[in-house]
């Protein structure tokens, strides 16, 4: 029906027609809209392919290679097929073209792939694999902790400086009817960015100077 009750546009056409132009026409949108999203859902599945992807394992289920159906052609065929799934000795093929890195990534690679192939005889393929992984990651983090540790330690945000990492803490948290609710801590105007001044331990008057009074 129309929207409204509103009388149809073309008064040549009746109630009914008008009806049944609408339906149409709706049906005509939701397919194209439904026979759209069959094509987009094929294409994902399909991967872009032509055809459908399917299994090339034959007899995948234990239930089949378990029935009386399964003849002596099909054993050899399956038989075939785990045969085929070994790898040789000389598989995998590490192929450097199918995983390129930037020139900085393989500069910095270079030195641990000489250390771990001169020491992969001693090792093995195994070990020298998962090594040759964790070993730099490992160093990277060490080298990050001692930078992180000797800026803290000995280069701290001090008033004798413009540098240096600020460290600091939340202030602690106050519940009401606890101790010291409601009683901030009075500070004066020179106690802001006070960067360890105040509490430093060398003053002017603890130095000598060169000049005597006569």
């Amino acid at each position: 029906m129309a929207d409204g009750g509103s009388k149809p546009t073309n008064e040549a056409l009746s109630w009914h027609e008008y009806d049944q132009k609408a339906i149409e026409k709706y049906n005509k949108t939701l397919t194209e809209k439904l026979t759209r999203e069959k094509i987009l859902i094929r294409q994902y599945y399909w991967r872009g392919n032509r055809v459908a992807p399917f299994s090339i394992e034959p007899m995948p289920y234990e239930r089949q290679r378990l029935s009386e159906l399964m003849s002596s052609e099909d054993r050899a065929l399956r038989k075939q097929w785990v045969l085929d799934q070994r790898l040789s000795p000389n598989e995998p093929v590490h192929v450097a073209e199918l995983n390129p890195r930037n020139p900085i990534r393989r500069a910095l690679a270079t030195p641990w792939n000489m250390l771990f192939k001169s020491i992969k005889p001693f090792l093995g393929d195994k070990w020298a694999t998962k090594l040759r992984g964790a070993v730099p990651k490992v160093a990277l983090g060490w080298v990050v902790a001692c930078a992180m540790y000797y800026n803290i330690a000995y280069n701290p945000n001090q008033w004798t400086n413009i540098d240096g990492w600020h460290v600091y803490g939340n202030k602690p948290t106050q519940i009401y009817g606890e101790e010291g609710w409601l009683q901030g801590s009075e500070k004066k105007d020179n106690d802001f960015h006070d960067c360890g001044f105040q509490k430093r331990k060398v003053f002017l008057g603890d130095y000598e100077t060169s000049s005597k009074p006569y």
